[in-house]
């Protein structure tokens, strides 16, 4: 079973992850914007100088996890709506959003520092650009189950995707 926790930075799919893997027998966990910077980090580059072709590689990666890992695997990332679009059978898509507030208070917390409104804006408009030149016309996968992370403790989030994927 894969299970995919998608969306905005700093909605809460790192901790979500984390928070979840017990349930399910510790499974693996792909945490893909990690993935994304540590390959930035090889070729000396920052994160929007990466080519789109590793991104693109990177992609392909994730797929070639998805498809051949037996057992249970969570595998987060900001566009696996998109990503895994391809494999669509045994994927238990996840999306995860918060408000602004507290998106940039996140931001704050993980980055130790700050983001302004108008910086979150311009982030989440490159992030759009990026998802047209990246997967242009391609139909992303529709998610099953949405969590609103603003309010809900982390336990609550993991209580809600376990009680949707035991009717499943």
């Amino acid at each position: 079973m894969i299970i995919a926790l998608y969306g905005r930075s700093s909605s809460g799919k790192t901790t979500i992850a984390k928070a979840l893997a017990p349930h399910l027998g510790n499974c693996q966990i792909r945490h893909c914007g990690e993935i994304v910077k540590e390959r930035a980090r090889q070729l000396s580059v920052s994160l929007g100088d990466l080519p789109y072709e590793e991104h693109l590689k990177i992609d392909a990666e994730t797929v070639g996890v998805a498809n051949t890992h037996s057992g249970k695997i969570i595998i987060e990332g900001r566009y696996l709506h998109w990503v895994l679009s391809q494999i669509q059978a045994g994927v238990r898509l996840v999306e995860l959003d918060c408000s602004e507030a507290v998106r940039i208070e996140r931001w704050a917390v993980r980055s130790k520092g700050g983001i302004s409104r108008s910086g979150l804006a311009g982030m989440d408009a490159a992030e759009q650009d990026f998802t047209v030149k990246m997967f242009g016309r391609s139909v992303p996968l529709q998610s099953g189950l949405k969590i609103d992370t603003t309010s809900n403790e982390i336990n609550a989030c993991v209580q809600q995707i376990l009680n949707w994927l035991s009717i499943r």
